[in-house]
């Protein structure tokens, strides 16, 4: 399904990829091999679907009572900044858009689009796991063809920038 792995963050990771010096089709190939990690993370997880619990539950029987607490802190401080890093990439990612468009968004603006995005952030969870998976099955089509066109964009760039050398 194309809505599981592919969100804003592709976008942002790819763009981020290639301030490094990669090439456009380096840039996808980085993020195509390191979303089959996530096949890595699914294997991992297998013992708490056949359980039919979660694998923190399953753990306890080798660490004890109390031994997952410490994991425990690190995966909230994990999702902690990964809701964090989420809203600041739609927030960048609104901002960018807007200045592509030769449009800047003011301090005021930028604010509501902060609390619009946080407020969305919010409240989707509290309509359930269904509601949540259909919303980013239909995001995942908008990210694609903001992905395509900035790709798209910046292959002419690279094409342009061979062609002047």
């Amino acid at each position: 399904m194309v809505g599981r792995g592919f969100h804003v963050e592709s976008l942002f990771y790819g763009t981020l990829i290639m301030t490094f010096g990669l090439t456009v089709t380096q840039a996808i190939l980085a993020i195509i091999v390191g979303n089959l990690f996530y096949a890595l993370l699914g294997l991992a997880s297998l013992q708490g679907t056949k359980t039919g619990t979660t694998a923190f539950m399953v753990s306890r029987a080798p660490f004890g009572q109390n031994g997952n607490r410490l994991v425990a802190l690190f995966n909230w401080a994990t999702q902690v900044g990964f809701e964090i890093e989420g809203i600041y990439f739609v927030v960048a990612t609104v901002i960018l858009l807007f200045s592509l468009h030769g449009s800047k968004l003011g301090g005021q603006a930028k604010i509501v689009v902060i609390i619009v995005a946080a407020l969305i952030q919010m409240i989707v969870p509290l309509l359930g796991h269904p509601t949540i998976s259909k919303i980013l099955l239909y995001l995942a089509y908008v990210f694609i063809v903001f992905f395509a066109v900035l790709a798209g964009r910046r292959v002419r760039q690279e094409a342009a920038q061979t062609a002047a050398a």
